[in-house]
């Protein structure tokens, strides 16, 4: 009876372990689209409001999921309306209403 409980304890250590490593290695950015795309334009508003050049350039560079045009459009935003959800749903509304302009052109 003991020896199963041990065994048990043991995969329930072991599963903790790698879920804890697991979730120490992800870098703590959101990987979903919307809010990805906000905070990577988020970033790039604070380089730009520090006029921090390296700072813009890494977090440019940071930027492995989606291209960095995105946020380079959404840092002026930012940086002129503040960091609010409605500026970054405003900002891809006309990017994507830009967009279809440009298609039908």
């Amino acid at each position: 009876m003991i020896v199963p409980l041990v065994a048990g304890l043991a995969l329930a250590a072991r599963a903790t372990s790698d879920l804890a490593r697991l979730i120490a290695s992800d870098r703590g950015l959101p990987l979903w689209d919307e809010a990805g795309h906000a905070v990577a334009g988020l970033q790039v508003a604070a380089a730009l409001h520090r006029l921090d050049p390296l700072g813009l350039a890494a977090a440019i560079n940071r930027q492995v999921l989606w291209p960095f045009v995105h946020s380079l459009v959404l840092a002026p935003a930012f940086l002129a309306a503040g960091p609010t959800v409605a500026v970054a749903r405003g900002v891809s509304a006309a990017l994507f209403a830009g967009c279809l302009l440009l298609l039908f052109a």
